[in-house]
Parts: C-alpha cells; structure tokens; sequence
C-alpha cells in the first residue's frame, strides 16, 4: 500500500482498518501522523517514508521531529545517501 502527500494519510487509515491484509506500506513525501507518536501507541504496519529535503511537502523541522520519535522503534532504520 502507498501514498503520496495526503494519500500517505489516506493510506495510514487504509493500514490501520486493515492491518490483517496488509504487510507493508510506503510514504512518499508523507509521514506517519502525529497521533501515532505516543508511548502506548505502535504502529502495527511496516512503513517505508521517503522524503525529500526540498520537495516543499513537509518542514524540514517535522521530518526531524518525526525521525526522533521513530528512532525508538525497535526496527527503526534510517538511510541518508
């Protein structure tokens, strides 16, 4: 499952009603919301974001904020070329 942009909103709603179906997802100037950055909350679908730094998405300020959180994830992996 993917989106782009605000599909990436779409597509988290997608994963989460269906998350028996569906293995895996991928966010493409897109992140996951902020409604998943709690302690008790972990976000049952595998997830793939690709951003890019001057694509005018998202601040660069609420990319770090969400690779922050993220990177206590225990699968968390963050690739920089």
């Amino acid at each position: 499952l993917g989106g782009h942009s605000l599909g990436g909103i779409t597509s988290q709603t997608l994963a989460i009603s269906y998350q028996n179906k569906i293995f895996g997802q991928i966010l493409i100037g897109s992140f996951l919301q902020r409604k998943y950055e709690t302690a008790s909350a972990i976000y049952p679908v595998s997830t793939l974001t690709l951003s890019g730094e001057l694509d005018g998405l998202a601040r660069v300020t609420r990319i770090i904020e969400s690779v922050y959180f993220y990177s206590n994830y225990p699968h968390f992996t963050l690739i920089i070329p």
